[in-house]
């Protein structure tokens, strides 16, 4: 009788939150904490990971002010969509988004943004740790889709900016192993990781290991390509039309099983530059180690540098099909091809740009013979390097697919080509006949013992223009060969 009054007393007690001052039974109600929190207006409303498809929405409905904050790893069990019209701001702060797909899905991306949609994408924890990654801050993985990118789905009039993050081992069977750009849209990637994803398994041509251009406009600064793969054209970068901007990025170790290790550009609507840029231990197994041009308006690498890139065909570091590429202060050096122009090789329809300090020199070829600016000679016309303002400490090694006598260069004056141009296995000779010293449009021919002579000319006239703050030119047409 004794036991059950002292439990009695013990229970009302304890109910009463007193227990003299043993537990406070309040406190023992456990309370899930929250997954993320969305941010309005200085308030912040926490969700738990159950409910994390809802705060997805109410901070796409809340607008442009809105910031959804992840508070722990996320792994979404669908694709997640901002709605036409829509503006979401996610803030990985140092978690992970994981869509943990072992197998190909159809809708297998992270994220699709529809037309006039609006994503952006940031990382307040930028020096996160993860165990298994190398890399630090937040992370977007996972992502395995048939029918869209492997991360990130880009429809037509949307806009993503993405900063301080790192896009890890996404894939897809189509275009785009991260990021792809259906129609004209706009990207922003800046300090941004692409590691390690691919496109492959497909039935039908599949192009860009990381990202993929249909159309509009891409602005990369700051970023790191580091092993991505493409089973088509790209391995890291697909342009198929719009405006490719690169600046201060590394391509290294990236690989196509066809053309362009690094990039592949089809097209371009506005002129498109590469700067402050490297490209590293990227590999084609066809043609251009790094960079593949198929087709562009312009084209420009400036201040950039190729080393120990390879392919297996032509053009270890570059391989030029268009008329409209420029070298601009840039080193290619230490890169390898199977078969001609072990650093840069120019097809016999195109002509390519040289300016300021432009060094191509050390690349090699299969048979391990210098090999290094390879002009191809074709039945009905050949290829030129055209000049438009060599600078002091220039050194360009020619070489040509033929041992006939060949046009090489434009624009070539007789200071610049005995300084700057050299002939691969060979000497460069001036043609002493010529008396004209300076503004004198001389041409260089190369002959099968590898020597370069340079003949004079007539006046030449070269138009240059200050564009994104580099010198380019304007193309000089080719003059039918007499």
């Amino acid at each position: 009788m004794k036991k059950i009054f002292f439990k009695t007393i013990v229970s009302l007690i304890a109910a009463a939150g007193f227990a003299f001052g043993a537990i406070d039974v309040s406190a023992a109600e456990v309370t899930e904490e929250a997954a993320a929190v969305v941010i309005k207006d200085g308030v912040s409303t926490p969700y738990t990971s159950g409910k994390m498809t809802d705060a997805w929405n109410d901070a796409s409905n809340a607008g442009k002010g809105a910031v959804l904050k992840l508070m722990d790893d996320w792994k979404p069990g669908s694709v997640m969509t901002v709605s036409s019209g829509k503006y979401l701001t996610l803030d990985l702060n140092g978690h992970i988004i994981d869509r943990d797909l072992r197998r190909y899905e159809s809708k297998g991306s992270l994220f699709t943004v529809e037309s006039d949609a609006v994503l952006r994408i940031t990382d307040s924890s930028p020096k996160a740790e993860h165990k298994g990654y190398a890399v630090k801050g937040g992370i977007l993985t996972g992502g395995k889709s048939s029918d869209t990118a492997g991360c990130i789905d880009m429809k037509k009039g949307s806009t993503v900016s993405i900063s301080g993050c790192s896009i890890v081992s996404c894939a897809t069977k189509q275009d785009g192993g991260a990021i792809r750009m259906n129609g004209v849209c706009e990207l922003t990637a800046e300090g941004t990781g692409f590691c390690s994803n691919y496109t492959m398994d497909s039935n039908i041509r599949c192009y860009g290991g990381a990202i993929y251009v249909g159309d509009g406009t891409a602005f990369i600064r700051g970023c790191a390509f580091d092993g991505n793969y493409c089973e088509d054209h790209g391995g890291a970068i697909y342009m198929n039309d719009g405006e490719l901007q690169v600046e201060s990025t590394l391509f290294r170790g990236n690989r196509s099983a066809k053309e362009g290790g690094a990039i592949y550009c089809n097209g371009t609507h506005n002129d498109s530059m590469v700067q402050s840029s490297t490209f590293a231990a990227n590999s084609a197994d066809g043609n251009g180690g790094a960079v593949f041009v198929s087709d562009c308006k312009q084209l420009v690498f400036y201040n950039s540098v190729f080393s120990h890139n390879s392919s297996k065909k032509n053009g270890g570091a570059v391989y030029v099909n268009c008329d409209k590429v420029v070298l601009a202060n840039t080193t290619v050096t230490g890169n390898k091809a199977e078969l001609n122009g072990g650093g840069i090789y120019v097809d016999s329809l195109h002509d390519i740009g040289v300016q300021g300090k432009v060094i191509v020199r050390n690349n090699t070829n299969s048979t391990g013979k210098n090999n290094n600016l390879c002009l191809q000679s074709g039945v009905v016309s050949t290829a030129y390097i055209t000049n438009g303002g060599l600078y002091e400490g220039s050194m360009i090694y020619l070489t040509s697919t033929t041992k006939d006598r060949i046009l090489a260069a434009k624009e070539i004056s007789k200071y610049q080509s005995m300084r700057y141009i050299r002939a691969d296995n060979g000497n460069a000779v001036i043609d002493e006949k010529s008396t004209k010293q300076v503004e004198e449009k001389f041409v260089a021919s190369l002959i099968g013992d590898g020597h370069i002579i340079v003949i004079g000319g007539g006046l030449a006239l070269v138009t240059v223009c200050i564009v994104f703050g580099v010198i380019r030119k304007n193309k000089v047409r080719r003059k039918e060969e007499s």
